[in-house]
């Protein structure tokens, strides 16, 4: 099977959050408490496939063999723990993290381009130790906010190389993402 990487125009009539005098942002501002704000962790999330997987389990418990949504946001941040997950049992927080993929806080901390953890060799099977991860942010028709899908480093190229590449956002960005093609990466 070939991987279309032709853009797709879309309708926006058919994403209600994005039509005029759509009041869905006053709607939700007044059900926030006062001072609570909503954050990347409050968003719903996509799972990717796992190892050998060909499906995408969506935030209502469906699951699905492909996605079409907007790209709303891109997001590269990067993580580092210290334990495997095999050692800690996972659920722990990084040790250190950068939610700009430029500069680390934490132990080690600072500048990631030249931290020894982001080195080829550093980490399992001759990877990298300190773990970089893409969040797409997309709007789907039936959506009011985003969801989050998080991309391992071995989907992204799969995942955002259209022809010629359109990573300037904000744009209306129709992407299709078929879970066959990432059913190798590891589970998130």
């Amino acid at each position: 099977m070939t991987q279309s990487k032709a853009l797709k125009i879309i309708d926006t009539n058919t994403y209600a959050v994005l039509q005029p005098g759509n009041d869905a942002l006053t709607i939700l501002e007044d059900t926030l408490a006062p001072g609570e704000q909503l954050d990347v962790f409050s968003l719903p999330c996509i799972k990717a496939p796992a190892g050998g997987g060909g499906t995408w389990e969506l935030p209502n418990g469906e699951s699905a063999k492909e996605i079409q949504a907007i790209v709303l946001h891109r997001q590269v941040v990067r993580a580092y723990w210290g334990a495997s997950f095999e050692e800690s049992g996972g659920g722990s927080p990084p040790d250190c993290s950068s939610m700009d993929a430029i500069i680390g806080e934490g132990d080690p901390g600072g500048v990631c381009r030249f931290c020894p953890n982001n080195a080829w060799g550093s980490g399992k099977d001759n990877g990298k130790a300190c773990r970089q991860i893409t969040r797409l942010f997309l709007l789907f028709p039936d959506s009011i906010l985003p969801v989050l899908l998080s991309l391992p480093p071995s989907s992204f190229k799969v995942v955002m190389a259209p022809e010629p590449p359109v990573l300037s956002l904000p744009a209306v960005l129709l992407i299709v993402v078929q879970a066959e093609f990432i059913s190798s990466v590891p589970p998130l």
